[in-house]
């Protein structure tokens, strides 16, 4: 008898151990974790694409080929453009900005008194003053090298070969390629680990991991195109008022805005408040009235309240719905933890926990029966 329990807390001291052993070894190597994770859902996004180009007629090499040369080349090509064009809208935004903050500190003061509280121009002074980067000076190429240098899956930390800006694109580069190899392989990446374990279990963990892949898959396609609409409408509300006035002071960084809309998107719940409490400011600076305020404001709340009646039941139909609350928590924490990219991909890290919560929970609850 006292074998048997000896035995047993062995058992249960070994299990923790290895356990913790696990959780350290994920911890130290999150930013590949990351990366692993972000090839997996890249693949399984793209992966009813090219079975539907197979089907047409298509060998799957060939398809994949094609898939990934035409999203790159397209987003190259979509990408200098908009950054190209955004770059102009940031510098005219920063030329004579020390005026245009004192024209919007004017204007709290006398129209909206109540700002002063939430806004410490005093702050933004000093940190545009001490800041890294001289943004009025600022070239194109040096902006494109920030953009790339702030790119990188790995630990938030890039890897240090030729400077940040190679450990971005290496990044970037390494991904793609897990995930074609992931693509070349026609079971699913995880498939080959379930056949490793006894049959009975693999009868259950395939159809529970193959939902996880849909799930992702359908979360990716989602995400891309709320971004892509959000920005869109965005940009065309931004636009509107120039319809009736000349002078409207947002024209020139509609698109800068409507990116910042479309990259929020991505942060859900809280990125269209982050989009709302930059556009008044960049209203502010430039010298908008409370009228524009206001109208920032109105649209704003209703593209958020259309977006969650129709846009996302439309385009996440086949994701998992997740609690707000839940969702929220787990973007900061993925912030915490991981920088931007482990808020971006800490939704779909929480889907599919519930997805296995669920599966298992109701698994137990038939076999209890």
């Amino acid at each position: 008898m006292k074998q048997k329990i000896s035995l047993e807390i062995f058992k249960g001291l070994a299990f923790f151990f290895i356990f913790a052993v696990a959780m350290f070894l994920a911890f130290e190597l999150r930013g590949v974790l990351i990366s692993l994770f972000a090839a997996f859902i890249l693949s399984a996004g793209l992966r009813p694409f090219i079975e539907l180009l197979e089907r047409k007629g298509l060998s799957r090499g060939f398809a994949i080929t094609v898939t990934y040369l035409g999203g790159i080349l397209v987003s190259i090509v979509l990408g200098l453009a908009l950054v190209n064009v955004a770059f102009i809208q940031v510098k005219s935004f920063f030329a004579n900005i020390d005026s245009k903050i004192l024209t919007a500190e004017t204007f709290v003061n006398t129209s909206t008194p109540f700002l002063k509280d939430y806004i410490d121009f005093n702050a933004i002074r000093d940190s545009l003053k001490n800041g890294n980067i001289d943004v009025k000076g600022l070239t194109s190429s040096q902006f494109f090298s920030g953009i790339l240098a702030n790119i990188s899956f790995f630990g938030g930390q890039g890897i240090s070969i030729v400077g940040k800006i190679f450990g971005g694109v290496l990044s970037i580069f390494s991904i793609i390629m897990i995930s074609i190899y992931m693509l070349t392989n026609r079971k699913s990446a995880y498939e080959d680990v379930i056949e490793l374990t006894p049959l009975k279990y693999q009868k259950r963990l395939f159809p529970v991991f193959k939902k996880i892949e849909q799930s992702l898959g359908a979360w990716l396609v989602g995400q891309i195109s709320l971004m892509l609409i959000i920005g869109f409408l965005t940009f065309i509300l931004i636009m509107l008022p120039r319809l009736f006035d000349p002078a409207y002071p947002l024209v020139g960084y509609a698109l800068v805005i409507a990116i910042i809309a479309g990259i929020l998107e991505g942060v859900p719940n809280l990125g269209p408040i982050f989009t709302t409490v930059v556009t008044v400011l960049i209203a502010l600076i430039s010298g908008a009235g409370i009228g524009v305020i206001v109208y920032i404001i109105i649209v704003f709340l209703a593209l958020q309240q259309i977006e969650g009646i129709f846009i996302v039941p439309m385009v996440m139909k086949k994701a998992v719905n997740l609690n707000p609350i839940l969702s929220i928590a787990g973007v900061l924490a993925g912030f915490e933890l991981a920088g931007p990219i482990g808020a971006l991909l800490a939704v779909p890290i929480i889907a599919m926990v519930q997805i296995l919560i669920l599966e298992f929970s109701d698994y137990w609850k038939s076999n209890a029966d």
